[in-house]
């Protein structure tokens, strides 16, 4: 049907009924008609394509349908509206639908209808019911002619209503404003004479200055000068947050003020309060370098030190001591002591400098220990999270020390472990004095000293021996402590009572005797009174006291009564020393001396001698006299040489390790023999007297005779030897016998099966009859024995029992165990006797060797790798972090004092344990196996926890798998995965290609947040990244190829290195790029295990199911039934962690007991193997085995220990 149109109403007045054709007109209340029929009520209009007529339309009952069709007799319950099941219609003939009309309202009012539902056309006429007030204003005539307007009557409103844009200018005079709002609420003007200022003005609330979405608000000053903002409150925000708000005493900001370069610079005061509660609330200091604050908690204040992390080290003069071999300078500081670290810090000491290798014409390794001086001072050496490196290449510290010379580049590595001594000390490996101490912290925070600090807070001052009264401090080449003072033992000067003197009688009577109190001596003159009284003695004649007459003493006594001498310039009193005219003192001070400067007396301050180098050689000193009545004294490690002392030839006399050697170096020419000579008939003693020492008598005639306690043991004749006493020797071989004869005690030579003194060897797998002495060699052990006979019973010893461990040096730690270590051969053991053999630990049960791991009581059976050869590295983290392919020592690492890589029970792919990494992994030292220059194929288990997402430790990139060092170096390669700010994730391989020296980073899959979620958050997901002959990259994703990269030229070339170590969960940097997760099985082979289908999200295999193999050969373990292994933690409640049928109790403090669900018959009837782990320093343990439980005391230094864990390990046999 053509559409419907209905216009304004042109025609009405009649009844008469229309027809319904193109165009037409319906005028309010006429009745449609089609064909001359104006239909009934429920009919619809319909178009058969060249007329319209009314007709009936069909309501939905099966009865109103036309050419009905039969319907089934089977079918029941019939739906016209079903379409599956039993009320189904079959073969239900098809409906036309109901017309689709489109209804419009006319533009004049009124609309029209259709409902589908009946077919009805429902028309609304427009409201007409003002029409007869159009005529009338039609009747008024021409609007236009009457000239009604006859102004502009338009406002700015209409106007604007006809078009709001112009090109042109809108001007306002002064002082006339544009208002905005309905209350005239926004004013823009400008003042004029007023005051010639422009102002925006806002009447009623806020005024907002907009920019668009991406724009800025500016508020520049003339030329960019001044800006003033007034107000009694000017706020900034930032966002919705107020940052700067005006207030009447200045500013109050709210957060952070930022100076990037800049200064606060004031002609004030600057207060701030910069108080935390405790130290470690303190922000880094790496940040805020140079901040003071104060922390309330230990009311001190702290200064802020990123310390520096390159030292570079050098060998100078000793200004102190004058050692020839010199100190180490660090950063040209003079051996400093108390050198600040901080734990977990990465530190480089540079011995780069030629001084480390040349100074004093001896090279100088630093060395770290916990006692000065190291090893040169009986202590050891200190190497927790050091690394030694030669011209870049990790190195031994014995290889540190070879190579030192040689290497033009020489770093020492040393990040501080958590766990880092307060102080320790740094040193030369070959020489004493050269260093000092380190002082180790955890931050990087110093504390700084106030009047309530004591010396022992300064750096260098050791008062660990407490100073006593008087004393002061020295400086003793390390640190400055507590000493007496050079002028006496109470530190104040020379006292009275340091002079000691001794009272003595004289022998003809009288005392002198000393108060120390006023520091007088008294003399006591002797009782003279029975003397004579006439001298005759004609030595007093003969001397000038005998001249004195009786005239001249009256001469003196004239003299003495002139008067007063003075007044005749007589010396006549004695005054102060200063008096005398050759004496000129100035400036005296207290402690100065009296010297003649060869004209008058001059007080000196005195230079007391406090050290002094000899230079005077033996040579020297021999040569002012040769003959002296003391020893000469070679201490052990000297020598006395005697000859030549230009070249090599010479005789030598040292004592070592309590022997005494002489020894004569002459090689070249006639001599070369030592002679010891006596007189005829005198001989040479190894004590004090022939008798009671052992002896060696050479007499005059030539006879040598060798003695013990005087008795002759051995002399030699013109024909040989005498021998006195018996001879004991494992064998006497007859001159021209043959190797199988003996030489029997009675001079008969016997083949085999005899030995001196009658006792017999016999060599069997069985024990011999035998008597005491006897030897038996036992065949199928390979142990000799000897037939010992004590006091109340007799049997066979093993005469070379196993070494303890702390014997021997080649053992194995394995479950917290040592072990000796043993080729691939096991050999016959000794029951309980524990080895490694083919890399794991082994214990003998008296049978055979039985393997020793922690396991529970079910038969483990590991299937052989078939294509072992291929495999670089295969670890599966159960006991250890260790390579089962080259039995390589995984090191777990430790990244910004975060606690080292671990091994975790849950969650875990298979076997016991996986790899829980937290910003640390583990490294394996680089081997010339580990080789990447052709197709290979690395695959793994990877889990990614909920804290990972929002981890800082990575900054974004997670290295996974890395052959690579620090830097950007040439063949260095990583597969890691990498997330952005808009929460995307991505797998990448980046490489440095060796051939082109140019980096290259491939994304093998990149994932948005939402779909990496589900894919790989807290859930186990199998890895593989394989590179094939063409040089592409395929990555697979449980089995899926996720991607490839195409081949050729694009990853052909080589990236393989020489030296770069493989790090699993992190890289070689200390900073950042570890991964936050956990990883197990890990295998890495030289082949491609998996080929692609290029096919990119096609399942190529099927994920492993079970463990990779870790042998080439099949491994199974069968532990007895009875035995139990796991962990004790100690504590008030200890816990066992192990296999089941054992509790664990504490009987008192360091005493704990381990109690079996089903007791043994008899305590022997098992082993017990037990260690303490987690402790610092050395920890004994005892057990105590019972049938129903063992009893452990574990002790240190005396005192019980309730730390750590016991690992045990009960074997049953």
């Amino acid at each position: 049907m053509s559409k419907i149109l209905a216009n304004e109403i042109a025609n009405y007045g009649d009844n008469a009924p229309i027809d319904l054709k193109e165009g037409l007109n319906i005028p309010a209340g006429k009745p449609l008609q089609a064909a001359g029929s104006a239909g009934s009520s429920g009919q619809i209009l319909s178009s058969t394509g060249t007329s319209i007529s009314w007709i009936t339309p069909f309501d939905g009952s099966y009865n109103s349908l036309t050419n009905r069709p039969t319907i089934p007799a089977a079918q029941i319950n019939s739906d016209w509206n079903a379409s599956s099941g039993v009320a189904v219609i079959l073969n239900k003939p098809s409906v036309p639908p109901l017309p689709s009309v489109t209804t419009a309202a006319a533009s004049g009012g009124g609309t029209l209808a259709y409902n589908s539902g009946n077919g009805q056309f429902t028309f609304a006429p427009a409201d007409l019911s003002s029409a007869s007030n159009w005529d009338t204003a039609y009747g008024w005539g021409d609007h236009s002619a009457a000239g009604y307007l006859t102004a502009e009557a338009d406002t700015l409103g209409t106007v604007v209503g006809r078009g709001n844009t112009t090109g042109g200018d809108i001007r306002f005079g002064d002082a006339q404003k544009a208002y905005f709002g309905d209350s005239n609420d926004l004013e823009i003007y400008h003042g004029g004479s007023l005051d010639n200022h422009a102002y925006v003005t806002s009447t009623n609330g806020n005024l907002y200055l907009k920019s668009a979405s991406n724009g800025a608000v500016h508020l520049v000053g003339y030329n960019k000068t001044n800006l003033i903002v007034q107000s009694t409150s000017v706020q900034l925000f930032y966002d919705t947050s107020l940052k700067l708000e005006t207030a009447p005493g200045g500013v109050t900001i709210t957060g952070d003020i930022a100076l990037g370069s800049g200064n606060i610079t004031t002609t004030g005061k600057l207060l701030y309060g910069n108080k935390y509660d405790n130290l470690g609330d303190l922000p880094g200091a790496s940040t805020y370098h140079g901040m003071f604050a104060h922390v309330h908690g230990t009311g001190k204040g702290y200064f802020s030190h990123d310390n520096v992390t390159s030292i570079a080290v050098t060998v100078g003069a000793d200004s102190v001591a004058g050692q020839a071999t010199g100190v180490f300078y660090f950063n040209g500081v003079e051996k400093p002591g108390s050198f600040i670290l901080r734990r977990g810090v990465a530190y480089t000491f540079d011995q780069s400098d030629s001084s480390n290798a040349t100074y004093g014409g001896v090279h100088h390794p630093l060395m770290v220990s916990a006692t000065l001086d190291g090893e040169l001072n009986g202590g050891s050496h200190y190497m927790m999270g050091i690394t030694y490196k030669l011209d870049g290449v990790v190195r031994t510290m014995a290889e540190y020390v070879s190579g030192f010379v040689a290497a033009t580049t020489r770093t020492v590595e040393w990040t501080p472990v958590a766990n880092a001594p307060d102080t320790l000390y740094y040193w030369c490996h070959f020489h004493t004095g050269q260093g000092n101490s380190f002082s180790i912290g955890n931050g990087s925070w110093v504390q700084l000293l106030d009047t309530n600090s004591s010396l022992t807070d300064l750096a260098g001052v050791d008062l660990s021996t407490p100073p006593a009264t008087g004393q002061v401090l020295k400086f003793d080449g390390s640190n400055w402590v507590a000493s007496n003072d050079l002028t006496g033992g109470g530190g104040g000067g020379l006292a009275l009572t340091d002079l000691s003197a001794t009272n003595a009688s004289a022998s003809g009577g009288g005392s002198l005797a000393y108060n120390s109190g006023t520091g007088a001596f008294t003399f006591t003159p002797p009782d003279l009174s029975s003397y004579l009284t006439t001298e005759t003695d004609p030595v007093f004649t003969a001397s000038d006291a005998a001249a004195v007459t009786a005239a001249g003493i009256a001469n003196w006594n004239s003299a003495y009564s002139w008067g007063n001498h003075a007044a005749q310039g007589y010396l006549v009193g004695y005054g102060g020393v200063s008096n005398h005219t050759d004496v000129n003192i100035t400036g005296v001070q207290n402690g100065q001396l009296l010297q003649y400067n060869g004209s008058n007396w001059v007080n000196i301050t005195p230079s007391y001698l406090t050290s002094y180098t000899e230079t005077d050689t033996l040579d020297s000193v021999l040569a002012r006299g040769d003959n002296s009545a003391r020893n000469l004294h070679v201490t052990e490690g000297g020598e006395l040489r005697l000859g030549s002392t230009t070249s090599a030839d010479y005789g030598q006399i040292w004592l070592s390790s309590n022997t005494m050697y002489v020894r004569n170096t002459l090689n070249t020419g006639a001599g070369g023999d030592i002679y010891y000579q006596s007189r005829a008939g005198h001989h040479f003693y190894s004590g004090g007297t022939a008798a009671g020492n052992n002896c060696l008598s050479l007499t005059g005639s030539g006879i040598c005779t060798l003695k013990y306690l005087g008795s002759d043991r051995l002399t030699t004749t013109a024909s040989g030897v005498t021998v006195g006493g018996s001879v004991t020797a494992t064998s006497f071989v007859k001159s021209g016998g043959t190797s199988s004869q003996y030489l029997m005690a009675d001079g008969s030579v016997t083949t085999g099966g005899g030995g001196g003194g009658g006792a017999s060897v016999t060599i069997s797998d069985t024990a011999p009859a035998a008597s005491a002495g006897d030897l038996w060699w036992e065949s199928d052990t390979g142990r000799l024995k000897i037939y010992y006979q004590d006091t109340d019973s007799s049997q066979w010893v093993d005469t070379s029992p196993p070494l303890r461990f702390d014997n021997i040096d080649d053992i194995v730690t394995a479950n917290g165990f040592k072990f000796r270590t043993n080729p691939s051969s096991p050999p016959a053991g000794t029951l309980g006797e524990l080895r490694q053999i083919n890399g794991k630990p082994y214990f003998y049960d008296g049978t055979t060797w039985q393997e020793f791991i922690f396991a529970n009581a079910a038969v483990t059976t590991i299937p052989a790798e078939t294509d072992w050869d291929q495999v670089l590295i295969r670890s599966n983290f159960d006991n250890d972090v260790n390579d089962f392919k080259f039995s390589a020592i995984g090191n777990t690492q430790q990244i910004n004092s975060i606690t080292p890589s671990s091994l975790v029970a849950s969650p875990s792919v298979f076997g016991t344990n996986s790899l829980r990494c937290n910003g640390n992994g583990v490294r394996y030292p680089h081997r010339s196996e580990y080789s990447f220059t052709g197709t290979w194929t690395i695959e793994f288990w990877i889990y990614f926890d909920s804290a990972n997402i929002s981890s800082g430790v990575n900054n974004g990139e997670q290295e996974i798998i890395t052959k690579s060092q620090a830097g950007t170096t040439s063949g260095s390669w990583t597969f890691y995965t990498n997330s952005d700010a808009f929460g995307n994730r991505s797998w990448r391989f980046k490489y440095h290609d060796v051939a082109t020296n140019q980096a290259n980073s491939h994304i093998v899959e990149n994932l948005a947040g939402v779909t990496w979620g589900p894919k790989y958050l807290n859930t186990w997901v199998h890895i593989a990244l394989t590179r094939d002959s063409n040089g592409a990259l395929h990555l697979y994703t449980n089995g899926t190829e996720s991607s490839s990269t195409s081949g050729g030229s694009t990853f052909a070339n080589d990236i393989n290195n020489s030296s770069h170590d493989v790090y699993i969960g992190c890289g070689p940097s200390t900073t950042s790029n570890t991964f936050d997760g956990y990883i197990d099985d890990v295998r890495i082979t030289k082949d491609v295990r998996y080929v692609s289908e290029g096919q990119h999200q096609t399942q190529v295999f099927t994920p492993p199911t079970s463990a990779h193999p870790i042998s080439g050969s099949t491994t199974t373990f069968t532990p007895p039934p009875t035995s139990k292994a796991g962990e004790i933690a100690l504590g008030a409640s200890p816990t066992w962690t192990g296999t089941l049928g054992v509790t664990v109790t504490q009987q008192s403090s360091g005493n704990y007991r381990m109690s079996f669900t089903n007791p043994f018959a008899n305590a022997s009837d098992y082993y017990v193997i037990a260690n303490h782990l987690d402790g610092s320093g050395p920890v004994d343990l005892v057990s105590v085995r019972s049938a129903g439980h063992v009893d452990f005391a574990v002790t240190q230094s005396g005192s019980n220990v309730d730390t750590g864990s016991i690992s045990v390990q009960v074997i049953a046999h």
